[in-house]
C-alpha cells in the first residue's frame, strides 16, 4: 500500500469547515432593538469526497442551517469554508451559483418540483439553466430515472399527478442532472410513506456507492442515517458526538439510538 501524504489527504477532502458561526437577528416589534440569535456556535468538520454523511439534531440545533451553508445558499456569519480545496469566502456571488448548479445537488422535503412542467421538463431544467444540449439532457434523463425506478411514461406527467414517493425520485433526478460532486438532502424522506422512505433511502445508497456521489443528509430518522458511513450529532449549534460506521447497518443503527 502506498503511504499516504499530506498533500493525498488535501485531495481527498470535498468539503472543510472550520469555526463556522452563523447568527441571525431578530427586532423587537416593541422598541425597534435586535436581539441576536446564535445558530451554529463554531463548526469544526470535514467531508471526504465519496463519502455518505448524516447529521441529526433535534428541531432548532441548527442542522439545516449547517447544511444551507454547506450548499452555499447561505454565507456564515464566521469562519471558513472550503469547497474543493477553494475557499468560498473569496468567490463572487455569480462563482458560487455556478458551483450550486454544476456541482451541488439539493433535495428537499418538499420535493420544490413545478407543477406547470412535466417530470421530464423538472428534470432537466438545471441543464437547460447551464445552456446544455436538451436532447443530451433527455438522454440523461431517461437514464437517470431508470436508476430511480421510474416509468418513462411517468416522466410525461406533472409533479401534482404524482405520489410523494415518485416526487421526490423526480426530484432526485433533477438534483443528479449536471453529475454533481455532492448532494445536499434535508429530510428527504420526511414526507413519504414506508415503502417509499425504503425506495428513496435505497436510491441515495446506489447513488453513493455506484456512481460515487458525496451525500450529506440531514434526517431525524435514524433507520435511514444507518445506512450512511458516518453521523455528526448536532445540539444547540455545535458538533455533540461523531461516530462512524464500523460494522453493518443494524450495528450503527443500535450506536445511533444510544446517542439519541
Amino acid at each position: 500500500m502506498v503511504p499516504q501524504t499530506e498533500n493525498t489527504r488535501e485531495n481527498d477532502l470535498l468539503l472543510r469547515a472550520a469555526d463556522l458561526k452563523k447568527d441571525y437577528f431578530i427586532r423587537s416589534l416593541e422598541d425597534d432593538s435586535k436581539k441576536t440569535v446564535h445558530v451554529l456556535k463554531g463548526i469544526d468538520m470535514q467531508v471526504k469526497k465519496g463519502e455518505y454523511l448524516s447529521i441529526m439534531g433535534r428541531s432548532g440545533s441548527g442542522k439545516s442551517t449547517l447544511l444551507r451553508i454547506l450548499g452555499m445558499i447561505s454565507r456564515p456569519t464566521s469562519g471558513e469554508l472550503e469547497f474543493l480545496g477553494n475557499d468560498t469566502r473569496d468567490l463572487w456571488t455569480d462563482e458560487m451559483a455556478d458551483i450550486r448548479r454544476r456541482r451541488v445537488g439539493f433535495i428537499y422535503q418538499d420535493f420544490n418540483l413545478m407543477d406547470s412542467l412535466t417530470a421530464m421538463d423538472n428534470i432537466i431544467l438545471p441543464g437547460i439553466l447551464d445552456k446544455r444540449n436538451e436532447d443530451e439532457l433527455k438522454e440523461r434523463a431517461l437514464e437517470l430515472s431508470r436508476r430511480a425506478d421510474l416509468k418513462e411514461e411517468l416522466l410525461e406527467k406533472a409533479p401534482y399527478e404524482m405520489s410523494g414517493g415518485e416526487r421526490q425520485r423526480v426530484a432526485i433526478c433533477r438534483a443528479l442532472i449536471n453529475s454533481p460532486e455532492v448532494l445536499l438532502a434535508d429530510e428527504p424522506t420526511g414526507n413519504l410513506d414506508e415503502r417509499s422512505e425504503r425506495m428513496v433511502a435505497e436510491l441515495l445508497e446506489d447513488i453513493n456507492q455506484s456512481m460515487g456521489t458525496s451525500v450529506i443528509m440531514v434526517t431525524h430518522n435514524p433507520r435511514l442515517a444507518a445506512r450512511s458511513h458516518r453521523l455528526l450529532m448536532i445540539r444547540e449549534g455545535q458538533i455533540q458526538s461523531e461516530i462512524e460506521r464500523a460494522g453493518d447497518e443494524e450495528g450503527f443503527y443500535r450506536e445511533i439510538l444510544n446517542l439519541m
